[in-house]
Formats: C-alpha cells, sequence, structure tokens
C-alpha cells in the first residue's frame, strides 16, 4: 500500500480496503495466513459498520463494495443470517444513494419520501469511469440479492415499484474499460513543425443518453433483445432476474395460484 493519506479518492476506505484483505486471507493457500482470518473477519465487520462516518471522498461507493464482499464471504461460509443482513445493506445504501436512477429519464419529484432528497443525494461523479461504477456497483448488488433471495426463500429488497419511487431506470452495466475516456497524444512532424495531436476516445456510455424503466422492459418483452449489445456483467444481471421469475412462477404453479 502506497503511504497515502487515507482520505484520498485513490486509496480504499479501511471498510474497502480490512475487507479485501479479509477475501486475500480466505484465498489463501498458507496456514499460517488463514488463521489471522478470524482477527481481520472482526475488523472488518467494524470498519464497514462504520463507513459511512469517514471522511473519505469515496466512502459511500466503497461502503457498497466492502457491503457486497462480505455478503459473499458469509454465504460461502454458510453463514446465512449474516450474509442476509450484509446483502440487505448493499441494496440499501443501494436504493438510498439513488444508484436506481442514474440517467433517469423519469421525474424524480414525483418519488414518494418523507425525507428531503438533498440529504441522500450523492455528489454527480467526477468523470465517467465513477459514473460506471456506480452502475456496475447497483447491479452487482442486485445480482447479489436477487440470486440470494431465491436461495433463502425471501423477499428481494429490490422492488422496482413506480409508486413506491423504486423503479430501476438506471442502464445495464458495461464492462470496466467500456467506460473509459482515452485520449491518445501523437506527434506529428510536417512542414518542419511539431504538432501534438489529441485524439479522443468517448466511453461507450454517451453523454446524455438517459434510460428509464430498464427492468420493467426487458421482464416485459419490449426490450429489442437482438439490436442491443449487452456486457457479460449485464447478461449477469438478467440472468439473475429470470432466475427469480421462474423461481415464483413455479412457486405459484405449485400452489395453483398461476395465471399465464
Amino acid at each position: 500500500m502506497l503511504p497515502l493519506p487515507s482520505a484520498i479518492h485513490i486509496r480504499p476506505s479501511g471498510a474497502l480496503l480490512t475487507t479485501v484483505y479479509l477475501w486475500g486471507l480466505h484465498l489463501s493457500h498458507s496456514d499460517t495466513l488463514r488463521e489471522r482470518e478470524p482477527t481481520f473477519l472482526s475488523r472488518a465487520v467494524q470498519h464497514t459498520s462504520n463507513a459511512l462516518s469517514g471522511s473519505h471522498p469515496q466512502q459511500f461507493l466503497h461502503a457498497l463494495q466492502a457491503e457486497i464482499l462480505l455478503a459473499y464471504y458469509f454465504f460461502g461460509k454458510g453463514r446465512f443470517l449474516e450474509g442476509k443482513y450484509h446483502s440487505s445493506a448493499a441494496a440499501s445504501l443501494a436504493v438510498s444513494g439513488g444508484l436506481n436512477k442514474i440517467r433517469s429519464a423519469g421525474d424524480s419529484s414525483s418519488t414518494a419520501s418523507f425525507v428531503d432528497n438533498r440529504s441522500v443525494a450523492l455528489p454527480p461523479p467526477r468523470d465517467a469511469v465513477e459514473e460506471g461504477e456506480r452502475i456496475n456497483g447497483f447491479w452487482t448488488a442486485l445480482v447479489l440479492d436477487k440470486c440470494w433471495s431465491v436461495a433463502l426463500g425471501s423477499p428481494s429488497n429490490f422492488t422496482d415499484d413506480n409508486v413506491l419511487g423504486t423503479r430501476i431506470d438506471t442502464p445495464w452495466p458495461l464492462d470496466g474499460s467500456a467506460y473509459e475516456q482515452v485520449r491518445l497524444f501523437l506527434l506529428d512532424w510536417s512542414d518542419n513543425y511539431m504538432m501534438l495531436i489529441c485524439l479522443a476516445r468517448q466511453g461507450l456510455l454517451q453523454p446524455g443518453v438517459l434510460s428509464s424503466a430498464t427492468v420493467q422492459k426487458f421482464m416485459s418483452g419490449t426490450l429489442n433483445l437482438q439490436e442491443e449489445r449487452f456486457s457479460t456483467h449485464a447478461i449477469h444481471a438478467q440472468a439473475a432476474l429470470l432466475f427469480e421469475r421462474a423461481t415464483n412462477i413455479a412457486a405459484q404453479w405449485r400452489t395453483g395460484k398461476f395465471k399465464p
């Protein structure tokens, strides 16, 4: 770890850092390192519980990532109650932070809420990469929630409801590098002059493009799957949504409540 101040955006927050260390120990083949796993688990849980009380500029996103990693850790250990706790915490963060409304074409003023939206709104992302991290973070939390809600037979924390203001408008996720805006600088010698040429490549998520009812369009069959190009991350999210829907239909069929 570079000797950098703890409150700059390129350094992981304490919550994310200790959780990544925990996973590193968990995946290690060294018995000596794995003996320290309980210690780092305690630290990761403690830091994550206080993740939003610090001053790190990326504390919200890092808290979300830490909750997701902890949920998968506990599920992998067969500690389902603790896994569900952290999975629910990740879903709560995603929705309360408005990550379901990224690039929304809807009217945010119609959202049903007793809390001033300014108290939970995140600042605008610094660049396309940070926006992409928020988008991918949201869908990662949704996949975690949908799959394990089915496995545990519990309700999903993502309601996708127009009236409640929880409708998912966030565009489908892209692979990480697809959000990057790349600038290439070339030196061109012509007529005895040296000229610096900048070639810019815009990320695949173009500025100004808005989205609405992302999941509802997919589940209702109104999304043109042949014309759209989906990332692996997006296909994973769609599979999780279909997994939940198929499970619910099967449950209704067994009870005789299914109506085509």
